[in-house]
């Protein structure tokens, strides 16, 4: 129901609310439009479709972040080896102390080796690094 009931003469404040209320009439005549058109293999396709784009999408952000997080963590476990003083004490160990230490689901000992190897293999991704993941790094 249109309210006409305004204050003065603002023609402006009587067409802005006039269009709001059209934009709300055609929503819904869209939406029951779609009700009454669409078919239930229609809806089904719909959200097959909808899921697809969207749950790959997440799988990408995933997949960004954890090699980043992956080639963070061979930034950090190269530096600690090459300038730690405790390089020494730890040696050949220090994968496999880590890996107990944190309990990382799916981070083991050989998957820290392949984060160093990784960070070995690409240093120079730091340069491409967002800026949200630059502040991890002490560089």
């Amino acid at each position: 129901m249109i309210n006409f009931l305004f204050v003065g003469n603002n023609h402006r404040q009587i067409i802005k609310y006039f269009l709001k209320y059209l934009l709300h009439l055609q929503h819904v005549e869209i939406r029951n439009t779609i009700a009454k058109l669409m078919k239930f293999d229609q809806l089904s396709e719909i959200l097959k479709i909808t899921n697809e784009r969207l749950y790959s999408n997440a799988i990408k952000a995933v997949n960004i972040n954890l090699t980043l997080r992956n080639w963070i963590f061979g930034f950090y476990i190269v530096e600690f080896e090459q300038n730690g003083e405790e390089r020494a004490v730890y040696g050949r160990k220090l994968l496999q102390n880590l890996a107990d230490t944190l309990k990382i689901k799916g981070l083991s000992a050989p998957e820290l080796s392949r984060c160093r190897q990784f960070y070995q293999t690409y240093p120079k991704i730091l340069r491409t690094l967002p800026q949200e993941f630059k502040s991890l790094l002490p560089v």
